[in-house]
This record gives C-alpha cells, structure tokens and sequence, in this order.
C-alpha cells in the first residue's frame, strides 16, 4: 500500500507540473538570471538583471571574450541569480538558454541515472518537451540569440582561440597530410631564445601527452610493486 501510495502521489504530481508547463507557470526552483516569479507564477522580467543578459548578449555578438564579458559584467556590480559574481559557467549557461527569447520550456532534461546524478547536457526527446511561444517576457531577439548559438558553435570548432596568447589566422583551415586532424597554433620559449610560434597537429599533441600519462602511470605501478616486495 505504501509502495502505491508513493507512486500514484508521484503521478498526480507530475500531472500538475505538465497541467502548469502547458499554462506557462513556474514550476518551482529558481528562475533564470533576468526573471522573477510572481504570485500568480507567472515569469515576469527583473529590470536589473535582465540588463545583465542583455550585456552578455551584446558583448558576445561583438566578439568579446568570455573574460572581457566576466570583467565588465562585475565592474558594473551585476551579479548572479544567487547574488555571486559571474563565473565562465554562468555566462554559457545564459548564452544557450532559449529562455530568452520567449519561449516556456518544461520537461526538457533528462531524468537522473541509476545512481541518483543527473547530466544537465541530456535532453529528452523533442515529443516530451513542453514548448509555448511567447509563454514569458522575451529579453533578448530572436536573431540576437541565433547570432550568438552560430559564435559558440565555431568557438566549439575551435577550442583555443579564446585562450591563445597569440593569433593563430591558420587554426581550422590547415590539416595534417598524414591523419587528417587540423592543424592548432603552437608557442615555445626556450631559454635565452626568442619566442617561436608554429602550427602542429592536433591530434599528434593529444597522444604525446596520452602516452606520457601512460609512461607515468606504468612507473609508479612498478615503483609501488617494488616497495610491497
């Protein structure tokens, strides 16, 4: 009775969050940066902080740097829906949030695993996602927002070149003649040498480093077999 109890009360439950993603109402946990929740549940827009999103959107559609958005973002005095300073994760999740332009979204996430954890990267199925146009206060376009998933997408295709201390105008468009794997930007300083810039292959970066994990890892198994004799 108990084990039926749970599960029926676990049903009408989750039949009242689907009754309320399809009305647009907050389903409880705490809204995205930019919005508040008022008493009717519905979204309403957060005048400060949605000046907030605004910057990170337009300072990302102009090229600025994941830092240079944290740095001004923080000069200003914004701060983060739990009133912490910006940090890189918070600044992609607001930048991939669809949220943004208007659309109520529910049921999105991928329930927990076996073990309790849940992957905040799973999405379930398009046929279980509750969708309503126009369901909250749009703070962003909708072309600002495509704009911004097409930089992220390069930014994907090429990892470094936010991080590279020099410009790298090659990175993406060369290849290695012998694997296929692009070619990336590379800096040496040797001592009581100039600096020495180049291009190397990916993926040949990878296995070195790969292998000298292994060399290391196999070194100190043997090290630990010889204290035990």
């Amino acid at each position: 009775m108990a084990e039926y109890y749970s599960k029926n009360l676990a049903r009408e439950t989750m039949k009242g969050f689907t009754e309320n993603g399809y009305k647009a109402l907050h389903n409880g946990g705490t809204p995205p940066l930019g919005y508040d929740v008022n008493e009717e549940k519905k979204y309403i827009i957060n005048p400060r902080e949605a000046e907030s999103v605004k910057l990170i959107y337009e300072m990302s559609i102009a090229g600025s740097s994941r830092s240079e958005i944290i740095n001004e973002l923080n000069e200003r005095g914004f701060k983060t829906k739990i009133g912490t300073v910006f940090k890189a994760n918070s600044i992609h999740s607001i930048l991939t949030n669809e949220k943004y332009t208007g659309v109520y979204i529910y049921n999105k996430t991928a329930k927990k695993d076996a073990l309790g954890k849940r992957n905040g990267h799973a999405y379930k199925d398009e046929s279980e996602i509750i969708r309503v146009e126009g369901g909250i206060p749009a703070i962003v376009s909708r072309e600002d927002f495509e704009k911004v998933q097409e930089i992220l997408k390069m930014r994907r295709k090429k990892p470094g070149t936010n991080k590279a201390k020099e410009n790298y105008l090659l990175t993406g468009l060369i290849k290695c003649g012998c694997c296929g794997k692009p070619y990336q930007g590379n800096r040496r300083h040797a001592k009581n040498k100039p600096m020495y810039v180049s291009y190397r292959c990916s993926f040949r970066q990878k296995t070195s480093s790969r292998f000298v994990t292994i060399r290391k890892s196999v070194k100190s198994t043997l090290k630990n077999m010889c204290c035990l004799k």
